[in-house]
C-alpha cells in the first residue's frame, strides 16, 4: 500500500555547512553541521523555527551526533577527533577523556538506552566502550575490520553493532563483550545502521545501493530493500518500528514497509546528499549538503 508524504516546511541555509547529523529530543531537533554549530528547531510548531543555536566547542566541525534512549545524554564527534557529552535539559557539555587518556581517532558514536556507556568506532577497526561517568574506557574490542564507519546501539542494550569501510558487519554482546555475530551480504562500504525499535531487527545499508535487514537472535538475513541507484548514507526506524525510512547521496529517500518489505513511498524534492535523516511525530525530516531542513507529513487518508 503506497503511503504519501508531503513536504511541510523547508529551512534553507539552515547551517552554513553541511548538516551531517540529526537527533529529536524533547520536541527539538537538534541538527550538527561541519559549521561547528548545534541548532535546535521546534519540532511541534508548523515553522519549526530555531530554539536554541550553539557555537560548540568542537573547532572544524561535526560529523556525527546520537542521544540515548530516554534523551539525557547526547554525544558530539567532530572532525578533529574531539567529542563532547551534551546534557540535553541545560545545554552543557563536557570533554569526553582527557589528555592521558581519550576517544582517539574516534569516527561514529552510539549510547547505551541507559547513557551509562558510549561505543565508539575507530579509524582503524577498533570497537571502543567508554564510562559516561568514570570519564573512562572500559572496554576495547579489535575486530579485525577496517575503518569503523557506522555503529548502533540495541534499544534493549543487548548489542553494539559496527559497520566498516569493507562492508564487515559486526554484532557484539553487551552481557559478554564478545563477538556475537559476524552478518554477511555487504562487500562495499556501510554508511549507516540502525535496530528495530524492538531490537529484534537490524537494517545496514551504504555504498552496495541496497539494505540488508537481520535477525538479531540467528543472524540471518530476512530481506533485501532494492531501489536506491546511488550510496545509502542514512537510515532511521520509525518509533512503532513497522516503517523504515532510508535516504541516499543523490537526494532520494524512501521509505520501506517493513511487514512487506516493500517502498511505500518515495521522495526526490533535495538536490545533492542527504547525510542524516530522523522520524518526528507528524512524519520525518532530511538534510544534507544543501544545508537545508527539509520536514514531510504523512499525507491525510481520503
Amino acid at each position: 500500500m503506497r503511503r504519501e508524504y508531503l513536504v511541510s516546511h523547508i529551512q534553507e541555509n539552515a547551517h552554513e555547512a553541511d548538516i551531517y547529523s540529526l537527533c529529536v529530543i524533547s520536541g527539538r531537533l537538534w541538527s550538527a553541521s561541519g559549521d561547528s554549530k548545534i541548532k535546535q528547531w521546534n519540532v511541534e510548531s508548523a515553522e519549526h523555527e530555531l530554539v536554541e543555536e550553539i557555537d560548540t566547542p568542537h573547532k572544524i566541525g561535526i560529523h556525527n551526533m546520537a542521544a540515548s534512549l530516554e534523551e539525557q545524554l547526547l554525544v558530539s564527534c567532530g572532525f578533529g577527533q574531539d567529542v563532547y557529552l551534551w546534557d540535553p535539559s541545560t545545554n552543557s557539555s563536557r570533554l569526553l577523556g582527557d589528555s592521558v587518556e581519550h576517544p582517539g581517532e574516534c569516527w561514529s558514536a552510539c549510547i547505551s538506552p541507559d547513557a551509562q556507556t558510549i561505543s565508539f568506532t575507530s579509524v582503524d577497526g577498533r570497537v571502543c566502550v567508554w564510562d559516561t561517568l568514570g570519564n573512562t574506557k572500559v572496554a576495547d574490542l579489535d575486530t579485525k575490520g577496517k575503518f569503523g564507519l557506522c555503529t548502533a546501539y540495541s534499544p534493549n542494550g543487548r548489542f553494539i553493532a559496527s559497520g566498516h569501510q569493507t562492508g564487515q558487519l559486526f554484532l557484539i554482546s553487551t552481557e559478554t563483550g564478545r563477538l556475537f555475530h559476524t552478518l554477511s551480504g555487504h562487500t562495499l562500504p556501510l554508511r549507516s545502521l540502525a535496530f528495530s525499535p524492538g531490537s529484534s531487527l537490524l537494517a545496514a545499508a551504504g555504498d552496495s545501493k541496497m539494505i540488508t535487514v537481520y535477525d538479531v537472535i540467528s543472524g540471518d538475513q530476512v530481506g533485501q530493500l532494492r531501489g536506491h541507484s546511488a550510496w545509502i548514507f542514512a537510515l532511521a526506524f520509525n518509533p512503532v518500528g513497522d516503517l523504515l525510512l532510508s535516504a541516499d547521496i543523490e537526494g532520494c529517500i524512501k521509505v520501506w514497509d517493513m511487514d512487506t518489505m516493500e517502498c511505500i513511498s518515495t521522495k526526490n524534492e533535495v538536490d545533492g546528499a542527504i547525510w542524516a535523516v530522523a522520524w518526528y511525530n507528524n512524519g520525518f525530516v532530511v538534510a544534507g549538503a544543501d544545508r537545508s531542513i527539509l520536514w514531510y507529513r504523512a499525507a491525510a487518508s481520503e
